[in-house]
């Protein structure tokens, strides 16, 4: 009998595997190119019969953002919930936070840290993408303290061939739900705050 969703994220096997369906993979890449802002958003896990991870939707919800950084909408976060209660899926399965990094290389910035903190105690998968469809994912349990959290990715191969109208919809989409975050100056070795 296969383990449930809650059981493999609390107890994960020794390697576990972020497997990424191929439409939710173009999808995410498709938003990521669009834009030279950040675009985050949340997605639905599954589980296999192997105890991979399956990621099988995602959703680009209302925000802010700018070349460094995202911010999800609180209530747009609320509403997805309600949203699937309405489609009979269990907003349990919510456990995937994804964001792209503009022209950057994945890489967990302290903005990413502080972001995937947020959802303890309930154990997440980040991912994080580029323009240039490079990705890392992430598995963060909180018992009591964090483990050792990174994951092997598959079903994110290469997408070379995007038509025009595609991209023209995801660039819609984009527009439609990211506002613009103001930047904030960053922090150099040696400065203070006061600097």
């Amino acid at each position: 009998m296969p383990r449930s969703l809650d059981d493999r994220l609390d107890q994960p096997v020794a390697q576990p595997r972020l497997v990424i369906d191929p439409a939710v993979w173009r999808q995410l890449i498709a938003w990521a190119r669009v834009t030279d802002s950040e675009v985050s958003g949340m997605g639905l896990l599954a589980t296999e019969e192997d105890d991979d991870l399956r990621l099988t939707r995602v959703f680009l919800l209302p925000q802010l953002g700018n070349a460094v950084a995202t911010q999800l909408d609180p209530g747009a976060m609320a509403d997805l919930v309600g949203r699937l209660l309405d489609e009979d899926l269990d907003p349990a399965a919510l456990r995937v936070w994804w964001h792209s990094h503009g022209r950057e290389a994945p890489f967990w910035s302290g903005q990413d840290e502080h972001t995937i903190d947020g959802f303890a105690p309930a154990p997440m998968v980040s991912l994080v993408v580029d323009h240039r469809q490079r990705r890392l994912a992430r598995l963060d349990r909180y018992v009591p303290v964090r483990d050792d959290p990174w994951l092997a990715v598959d079903g994110a191969d290469p997408i070379a061939d995007f038509s025009e109208a595609e991209l023209e919809a995801a660039r819609a989409e984009v527009r439609a739900v990211v506002g613009s975050l103001a930047v904030e100056p960053r922090m150099r070795p040696g400065m203070g705050h006061g600097d």
